[in-house]
């Protein structure tokens, strides 16, 4: 429920610049387990060259510990990238389903990023944007280092057929983010901005998820509804926030000869109260949300936010098992302050864009490709996973 990058862009924001991607390689390997279950592995290795962060290698694993069940008995997910600039972002998350405990579900989650080249706009919906300014100087940017441990817990109230289920949760969340070695000139050190000088957020996590779709990692069909709620109280903070969220994805297959088509699509709102730092507020823009638009264009109290998207799976390759398809998308929506909330249907920005999928060895692990456009230019974003 965090608004980031697609783990390929996590920690390292590359400014528009020269660069070389010289290799790319994707490969997955399973093991067959015993008594019919089994076990499979995604791998997504990363070396590239870029004038900015110079040398970026690393990669991404994730681990399918399925054992007969659905979606899973246990799901992991680990990332490292690491730039001979010196900046860095690592991740590693794991998802486990309980079934002897009435399917309690426990997710936990910790990462750690020092960036050289962030970047933060401001209060959009208050503050003009320079795009001169930003292209040409590094007056937005800033040096950062953050991480955050996490643990959420779903208590089932209700489940059904597959994947089906009716979920309560409750969670704690540690946030701690820094800008570091600035100049007092940079637009972040001199306009009394949330956060600048480092925060520190305990979250308690509430929510309520719905469950309804026929697979958690490619839904054809059905429905998901997520509902949260999160406090940072102030004597456990430094600053004192709410943060909620609610979001809506529904999946249609469309009827289609010789290839599979679905439709999926998601509106979702952010809502931020309080002493809010910059890194927490709602903000669209980047691989999840108005993909044409750089990372964190946008952002204000608030955030309203659409996507329609065409999935399709054109042909299977019989070595691994590879699938590959496409997409088309249409991104959609807007920023607004706690004071202007009869704005929310008002002046939003579109995007649209195409992507390319493809999934390897088991149909969970997808690798992807978005394109988006949009009034200030062109997205690129890779990465694993759909969108939504």
């Amino acid at each position: 429920k965090n608004v980031k990058e697609p783990l390929l862009s996590i920690g390292i924001n590359i400014r528009l610049s020269i660069s070389f991607i010289t290799a790319l390689l994707v490969f997955q390997v399973a093991k067959p387990q015993s008594r019919g279950d089994s076990l499979a592995y995604g791998y997504l290795p990363i070396l590239s060259f870029n004038t900015d962060s110079r040398a970026v290698f690393g990669g991404e694993v994730q681990r399918y510990n399925y054992a007969g069940r659905k979606p899973f008995k246990d799901y992991t997910r680990g990332f490292l990238m690491y730039s001979t600039a010196g900046a860095f972002s690592t991740f590693l998350s794991r998802d486990q389903i309980f079934e002897e405990a009435n399917n309690f579900r426990l997710h936990t989650e910790i990462y750690a990023i020092q960036n050289f080249d962030n970047y933060y706009l401001g209060d959009t919906e208050l503050v003009s944007f320079n795009e001169a300014l930003f292209d040409t100087s590094d007056f937005y940017n800033f040096n950062s280092f953050s991480t955050q441990i996490g643990i959420n817990a779903r208590f089932l109230l209700k489940k059904g057929e597959g994947i089906h289920r009716t979920d309560i949760e409750a969670g704690l969340r540690l946030y701690y983010e820094s800008p570091w070695g600035n100049r007092e000139d940079q637009f972040i050190s001199g306009n009394q901005i949330e956060g600048a000088t480092g925060s520190f957020l305990s979250f308690i996590q509430t929510g309520f998820i719905l469950e309804r779709r026929n697979s958690e990692f490619r839904p054809t069909k059905g429905f998901l509804v997520d509902v949260g709620s999160r406090y940072a109280p102030p004597v456990l903070s430094t600053h004192h926030v709410i943060a909620n969220n609610v979001r809506l994805n529904g999946h249609i297959p469309i009827p289609f000869p010789l290839i599979d088509v679905s439709m999926a699509g998601t509106i979702q709102l952010q809502h931020t109260y309080g002493q809010t730092p910059y890194w927490l507020a709602s903000g669209l823009g980047g691989g999840a949300f108005l993909r044409g638009y750089r990372f964190r264009r946008f952002t204000s109290d608030n955030a309203l936010s659409y996507s329609i998207e065409s999935r399709s799976w054109f042909f299977k390759l019989p070595f691994q098992n590879i699938e590959i398809g496409g997409n088309l998308f249409m991104d959609g929506g807007r920023v607004f302050t706690n004071s202007n909330w009869d704005s929310i249907l008002r002046k939003h920005n579109h995007t649209f864009g195409l992507g390319g999928v493809m999934a390897i060895f088991t149909p969970d692990f997808i690798l992807k490709f978005d394109l988006g456009f949009s009034e200030e230019g062109t997205g690129l974003y890779l990465g694993t996973g759909y969108a939504f």
